[in-house]
């Protein structure tokens, strides 16, 4: 089973992030009450508890602030670079590096682009942008 049957099995509400982001658009949420910025799939605000979530765009900029890298199975010899992404807007979201060889570092400045893993869905991969680390 690839990552679209997995995502097109999901509840109307779990797919929107996949569904945005077929659109080129990554979707975090934002808290009516307080004005937090949350991950996608926060149904409540870490900051003030309330159920009042809004999705918005994200600018899809941020910076790692950790980093990873894993092997598909252990004779493989390509590495797959998963990192933790804090977005520009605050919240963090975990996603893949791509178009990178070197290791990244943290701090280093990312930008989201998209992957379509099935028609309507896509999920969020991240490249560095160069000459921009804090």
């Amino acid at each position: 089973m690839n990552i679209g049957q997995l995502i097109s099995d999901l509840f109307p509400d779990e797919r929107l992030p996949y569904e945005w982001a077929a659109q080129g658009q990554l979707m975090v949420k934002v808290c009516s009450d307080c004005g937090s910025y949350l991950p996608p799939h926060r149904l409540i605000c870490t900051g003030c508890h309330s159920a009042e979530l809004t999705p918005t765009n994200a600018s899809g900029r941020g910076k790692i602030h950790a980093h990873t890298a894993v092997r598909a199975d252990r004779h493989s010899p390509e590495l797959t670079r998963i990192a933790m992404i804090e977005l520009e807007e605050g919240p963090r979201v975990i996603g893949r590096l791509i178009g990178t060889e070197a290791k990244p570092s943290i701090g280093d400045a990312v930008v989201a682009t998209f992957e379509a893993v099935a028609d309507d869905l896509a999920v969020p991969v991240f490249t560095i942008r160069s000459n921009e680390t804090s």
